[in-house]
């Protein structure tokens, strides 16, 4: 199997629909549609293999963004998307976490 670090060599066990199986908390997938590193087509896979299982998911996808749209120092920054993100995740992490000490 491919080790995590190992992404030109993704392996069936660690696919994203393999993986969406095994998730049991509530799950924010924030994706650009032009990620070089995670196809849009298996983002749309992962997201539909999670709502199949019923798991309690949120997929945002930002137009045009690449892979690292949310980091300031990565190649693919994207201010504009970069912030809606933060505002997306601010308002999950509200959402799921109230009463959470």
């Amino acid at each position: 199997m491919a080790s995590p670090s190992d992404r030109s060599a993704p392996s069936p066990a660690c696919s994203r629909t393999t993986w969406s199986e095994g998730v049991d908390v509530p799950a924010l997938v924030l994706h650009g549609t032009e990620d070089e590193r995670a196809p849009l087509e298996d983002m749309r896979r992962m997201e539909d293999r999670m709502r199949a299982l019923g798991k309690a998911c949120e997929f945002v996808f930002y137009d045009g963004a690449r892979h690292g749209f949310a980091v300031r120092t990565h190649p693919g920054f994207e201010a504009h998307a970069a912030r809606q993100s933060f505002d997306e995740a601010k308002r999950f992490l509200a959402t799921h976490l109230k009463g959470v000490a």
